[in-house]
C-alpha cells in the first residue's frame, strides 16, 4: 500500500545529509513494507532498526540512522549516516544523449555541491544499469566550508554514494537517491555490512514515476 502523505515544504537541497542547518525533526520510521511517494518516485523505508524519518523535507524523503546513545539528530554530532531521495532540476540534461548523460550529471553535481558551500575533494561518476530509466552512479567526498557566520567551526567531511536517474528525455527533474556519512575531516568510521546493505536496499527500492516529467 502506498503512503500518499504530502511532504511539507522546506529546503532539502541544503540538507543533503543528516544534521545540516540546526538538526532535523525526526520520528521513528514507519512500516518498512509500505511504499512512500514523492514527486517523480516511490521508495521503501530502509530495512533494519534505528532508522528515523526526517519530517518537513521539501519534495523528498530522508532517513537518519541514529548511533547508540543518540535520541535525536544533533547538529554538532561528529558522525551521522543518512539515506534519502529527492528530485533534482534537470537543467541542461533534458536532451542530452545517453552517451553524454554521465558527464552532464557530473557537471550538475559539481554545481549542486558548490551551492551547498562545500569544497568538493573527489567525485567519480559512472554508468549504472537500472530498469528505472537512464541512470548513473557516483561517489564523492566533500568538506564543509567555514563561513563568515561560523569562521571557527570544525571541519566536517561528507562521503556520499548515490544514483541519479532520468525517467525520459522530456523529464524536468532527475531523481537523486543517496546515502551519506558525515564525520570529522579525515576520520570516517567503518560502517557495518548490515548498515550498508540497508542503505543499498533503500536505493534499490526507488521506482520512478511519470510525474518526474
Amino acid at each position: 500500500m502506498t503512503n500518499k502523505k504530502a511532504w511539507s515544504v522546506v529546503a532539502i537541497v541544503g540538507m543533503l545529509t543528516a544534521g545540516c542547518g540546526g538538526g532535523l525533526d525526526l520520528k521513528p520510521a514507519a512500516n518498512p513494507s509500505a511504499r512512500l511517494q514523492g514527486p517523480g518516485f516511490t521508495v521503501l523505508p530502509p530495512p533494519g532498526s534505528d532508522w528515523y524519518i526526517a519530517e518537513a523535507i521539501k519534495d523528498g524523503i530522508q532517513f537518519v540512522k541514529l548511533q547508540p546513545g543518540q535520541t535525536s539528530d544533533p547538529d554538532d554530532a561528529p558522525h551521522t549516516f543518512s539515506v534519502g531521495v529527492f528530485p533534482l532540476p534537470a537543467n541542461g540534461t533534458a536532451d542530452i544523449s545517453d552517451k553524454d548523460f554521465p558527464k552532464a550529471v557530473e557537471k550538475l553535481l559539481v554545481e549542486h555541491f558548490t551551492q551547498q558551500r562545500r569544497a568538493l575533494k573527489s567525485l567519480t561518476v559512472s554508468a549504472h544499469t537500472s530498469k528505472q530509466g537512464l541512470c548513473v552512479q557516483y561517489d564523492s567526498v566533500q568538506q564543509r566550508l567555514r563561513t563568515e557566520q561560523n569562521p571557527t567551526r570544525e571541519y566536517l567531511e561528507f562521503a556520499d554514494h548515490g544514483i541519479v536517474c532520468r525517467y525520459s528525455p522530456a523529464s524536468k527533474n532527475l531523481i537523486h537517491g543517496f546515502y551519506s556519512q558525515r564525520y570529522h575531516t579525515g576520520a570516517p568510521l567503518e560502517l557495518s555490512k548490515s548498515t550498508l546493505e540497508e542503505a543499498n536496499s533503500f536505493l534499490r527500492s526507488i521506482e520512478l514515476t511519470k510525474t518526474s516529467e
